[in-house]
């Protein structure tokens, strides 16, 4: 297993940005004899971070490296600051970056598979808001999306925010979604986006949601959970001890990759 860090220049978000990947070793899963004149292609699960983290912080805080090892998938994370996944009321294209540049690029430079049946995602947080928005407004790109302790109305949340006294600084959910009175409705109101997206239900990619039961925000997960429920969206919900961090997340994570994603073989293509 390899980690891999990459920067290069994005042309949707107009600087130089970078990724952290991991490559799996190809003499692991194929003979070397068979790797002359194939290109190896594996499973890719896109995961993202929360608010104020980077690229780093999953293969840092979890063992996401030793789980794509012992799969054989690839994993890949952006640096995407405050940016909610969205392109920004007050800032830079992300999720136009996240949805259609970053797949195109990593497909093109590296072993991975361009199939969708191959293509995952996964995020805690804010990138498991960002994970919800990929999946529904782009769903002929996933085969799976699994948002961990941020399937969420996001507009109550922050409402909720900016009425108490000294809650969290604003700034950088507005100048990410606009004017929260005006996120509602929007591509960015996750409530919005599953109502949408309950009239093709069955083209959706498959959802495994998972909150912790003393998660800050476990009510409003457990709310969501309901609303795919009405809108007869399928989905997995996991619930079980913790709170809103990464041990939890990592504890998610392995179920949803170990016991419920369809995950596929590398393969060999010629070149």
């Amino acid at each position: 297993m390899g980690v891999t860090r990459c920067h290069f220049f994005s042309s949707v978000l107009q600087f130089n940005t970078s990724l952290t990947m991991t490559i799996p070793d190809p003499q692991k899963w194929f003979p070397a004899s068979e790797l002359p004149g194939h290109r190896v292609q594996f499973p890719v699960l896109y995961v993202l971070h929360g608010g104020g983290e980077d690229s780093t912080t999953w293969l840092r805080r979890t063992h996401l490296e030793d789980y794509c090892e012992e799969l054989g998938i690839m994993s890949v994370s952006i640096d995407a600051m405050h940016s909610c996944y969205a392109d920004m009321a007050h800032g830079s294209r992300f999720f136009t970056y996240l949805t259609q540049e970053l797949p195109a690029f990593v497909e093109s430079m590296f072993p991975a598979s361009p199939c969708r049946e191959d293509r995952f995602i996964a995020g805690f947080s804010m990138g498991g808001q960002g994970t919800l928005k990929a999946v529904f407004r782009c769903p002929e790109r996933y085969m799976a999306g699994m948002p961990l302790s941020g399937a969420r109305d996001i507009v109550s949340l922050c409402e909720k925010w900016a009425s108490m006294e000294n809650g969290p600084d604003m700034t950088g959910p507005i100048n990410a979604l606009g004017p929260i009175d005006q996120i509602r409705n929007s591509e960015n109101d996750l409530v919005w986006l599953a109502k949408r997206s309950a009239a093709y239900r069955d083209r959706l990619p498959m959802l495994f949601l998972a909150c912790a039961k003393n998660d800050y925000a476990a009510p409003l997960s457990h709310e969501y959970h309901d609303l795919l429920d009405s809108l007869g969206i399928r989905h997995e919900y996991f619930q079980d001890e913790g709170i809103h961090d990464f041990y939890f997340a990592d504890k998610a994570l392995r179920k949803a990759l170990y016991e419920w994603l369809p995950l596929r073989k590398p393969t060999l293509t010629k070149e």
